[in-house]
């Protein structure tokens, strides 16, 4: 294996990918939604003609918002597409090393495991041997704890630890499980109420009323 010098890419010889957006560009959309906001402060509803006038204005303001999105859409389309197709070479590229760094690894990793358990070994059998009073046996023992003392490498360092993937649930033991609010159950009960009472209380829970609207189309 060669000796790579790391590197890195000058801007100046890089392509330039842009856009000509600028947020000038949104200044109308963002005037329009200001507008919204000034004419919906203070509003109260203390009849039925306030209420519908609230659901011209919630109609109106949803207009607003799905041609303001529509916008973005369309700027962010292309550059999403050239995003996508400048990424993907460099993930393969990026996949390749990952793959090669692991064909690496993992023998180096395992060579390294079994010089530590040699040398754990050896360490059990030189304390045997001093039990025993056996200087022979304790002699080759301290011998093999010195050759199978791993090497640090110089520059990179290897590690391993174990990684647990669930492969049956319903077979996890108990303790290994967490005991946690059942959130569907308590949610449906908030749900299952009428919006003009209040929920039956549940003890380390706060409910709270949010309010929001649909837009139909139909006006």
């Amino acid at each position: 294996m060669s000796s790579v010098r790391q590197i890195e890419p000058a801007r100046r010889d890089l392509p330039i990918v842009s856009s000509d957006f600028t947020p000038d560009l949104v200044a109308d959309l963002s005037a329009r939604a200001a507008a919204h906001i000034e004419a919906v402060t203070g509003f109260t509803v203390t009849c039925d003609a306030d209420a519908q006038l609230a659901a011209d204005g919630i109609a109106e303001i949803a207009t607003t918002k799905k041609l303001i999105d529509a916008t973005r859409k369309a700027f962010l389309e292309p550059v999403n597409a050239e995003h996508d197709r400048i990424h993907a070479p460099f993930k393969a590229a990026m996949g390749l090393c990952d793959t090669a760094r692991k064909a690496l690894e993992t023998p180096t990793t395992t060579y390294q495991l079994a010089k530590h358990a040699a040398q754990q070994k050896a360490m059990r059998e030189a304390t045997a041997a001093a039990a025993a009073n056996n200087p022979v046996a304790l002699t080759t023992a301290l011998q093999s704890v010195q050759d199978s003392s791993p090497k640090k490498t110089a520059g990179v360092s290897f590690s391993a630890h174990w990684v647990a993937e669930i492969t049956n649930p319903a077979a996890v033991p108990a303790e290994f499980l967490m005991t946690v609010p059942d959130t569907l159950m308590i949610q449906k009960h908030a749900t299952g109420t009428p919006p003009d009472r209040e929920p039956a209380p549940i003890a380390g829970v706060r409910f709270v009323l949010q309010t929001g609207s649909r837009v139909s189309g139909k006006r």
